[in-house]
């Protein structure tokens, strides 16, 4: 995973005694008793319902914030300024 990380250019500057930080977390992005497509996972709740949901893992740096702006729209992340 680390190399690519690093051919993706996460890592781009800021380190930490020349080591980058990093969060890997497991997160739970959707779950429904009523709705879900081909690829949920499922489970029983509680309630002994049928539970359709969506888990991800994501990795986020951790130090010097990024240049994003968030009212840019997708300008930045598809490599333009989005000003001027």
């Amino acid at each position: 995973m680390m190399n690519t990380l690093k051919k993706n250019r996460v890592f781009r500057e800021g380190t930490i005694g020349g080591y980058v930080a990093a969060g890997i977390d497991g997160v739970e992005l959707f779950s429904s008793t009523k709705k879900s497509c081909p690829d949920c996972l499922t489970r029983k709740n509680r309630a002994g319902e049928m539970e359709y949901f969506h888990r991800s893992v994501v990795c986020m740096t951790v130090g010097k914030a990024t240049a994003c702006d968030p009212g840019a729209g997708n300008a930045e992340v598809e490599g333009r300024s989005g000003k001027g």
